[in-house]
């Protein structure tokens, strides 16, 4: 039994390319691929219709998301060299939703080859399930920065209200100060003094949790690492304002720099990690070509 599939993901709605998209070098990326040439490659960016195309029974269907998949001149260079291996009965792929689509006989070209394949071209790839744990994964890192950015200015105010002035006392006139202290000595400061180690606690579990998840990885490992030692010093001195807050030492209590500590190194990872995913140098096939990019040019207008 056979089933008939479009070679093009996009439809029959034409596509308009956006102006000044980073095509391939499209030349150098099928070099070493068998009947196929760059004319190929934009003979088949440049159509208005799908393909048609019979795919035999027992081959199976793959889909992947591809990184860098921007243009219509992208998705035919993929289908292109796909099409061209022995073992794939069609392949297609949107830029509209960066997907690729392949049908394959599993035993002539399994799926982890053709994962290699695209990699190959420069186009990092995961699976469905892997890209929405991607996105899962990102959603949540955004929620534990918004928390931790909310929780931490709702410890700042009262600190920079209270706390902040009676600990740099001689910037204030020392009856403002000798009021402050009396009021952090009342009962109003079990009550301030609890808010305060809620939304820092909130802050260290929820936002510190990756941190305080690789300490535990580090302690089972039995290895120090920076974790361990910025988990270590933010839980010491959490534990310590608490005991200082509620036992009615007169000693500084310091929710603020636990707060400061795990956003900012939060922060920190977050941007280390954007700054390595774009300075990620483009390969082999990423430099683009002036016929390349005359042609993206040309499809936009």
């Amino acid at each position: 039994m056979h089933a008939h599939t479009h070679g093009s993901a996009e439809g029959n709605a034409a596509v308009t390319q956006p102006a000044g998209c980073a095509c391939r070098d499209i030349a150098s990326a099928v070099r070493t691929v068998d009947g196929v040439d760059a004319a190929t490659v934009r003979r088949r960016a440049a159509r208005d219709k799908p393909d048609s195309t019979t795919v035999p029974a027992g081959h199976e269907q793959v889909v992947f998301e591809a990184t860098g998949l921007d243009c219509k001149t992208c998705a035919a260079l993929i289908e292109t060299v796909l099409r061209a291996h022995s073992g794939v009965s069609n392949a297609s792929a949107s830029h509209r939703y960066g997907s690729v689509r392949i049908n394959h006989d599993p035993d002539e070209i399994p799926t982890a080859q053709l994962r290699h394949r695209l990699e190959d071209l420069d186009y990092p790839v995961e699976s469905t399930d892997e890209a929405y744990e991607t996105r899962r994964a990102e959603q949540w890192a955004g929620a534990r920065y918004a928390m931790g950015v909310m929780a931490g200015l709702m410890v700042f105010a009262p600190y920079a209200g209270v706390v902040w002035p009676v600990r740099f006392d001689a910037f204030l006139d020392p009856v403002v100060i000798e009021l402050l202290e009396s009021a952090l000595a009342s009962a109003f400061a079990s009550h301030f003094y609890m808010n305060l180690a809620l939304l820092s606690g909130i802050v260290l579990l929820f936002t510190g949790g990756p941190i305080l998840s690789e300490a535990e990885t580090a302690i089972r490992d039995r290895r120090l690492d920076s974790s361990l030692v910025i988990a270590t010093s933010v839980v010491g001195m959490y534990l310590y304002s608490t005991v200082t807050a509620f036992s009615g030492v007169a000693d500084p209590v310091y929710y603020d720099v636990v707060v400061a500590a795990v956003v900012g190194v939060t922060i920190a990872r977050q941007a280390d990690i954007t700054l390595a995913d774009t300075s990620i140098p483009t390969g082999r096939a990423g430099a683009v070509s002036d016929a390349d990019r005359d042609t993206a040019l040309e499809q936009s207008d």
